[in-house]
């Protein structure tokens, strides 16, 4: 991942890639590393389904925040039943 860039070959065990250790905060750096690259991939010029996720990003932003709730339990259901 991204904080593999800041790797220079250093064998004496002082190398410090700029996450913190293993705790909540962690994860939470983790979590938006995994967006951030997410998002990168979703929308490269390269991803055929780039337009598809575009318009459908634009169709849920416009819904309530009700709507987005319900859609948010919706997936979570749908996602855990697969499990």
């Amino acid at each position: 991942m991204r904080h593999m860039e800041t790797y220079m070959g250093d064998s004496s065990g002082n190398w410090t890639c700029g996450l913190h250790k293993e705790s909540v905060t962690q994860q939470q750096e983790i979590d938006y590393l995994r967006l951030k690259y997410l998002t990168k991939i979703l929308l490269s010029d390269i991803n055929q389904l780039r337009k598809k996720i575009i318009a459908q990003t634009e169709k849920f932003a416009k819904k309530s925040p009700h709507e987005i709730d319900a859609l948010v339990k919706k997936g979570w259901e749908k996602r855990i039943g697969r499990i």
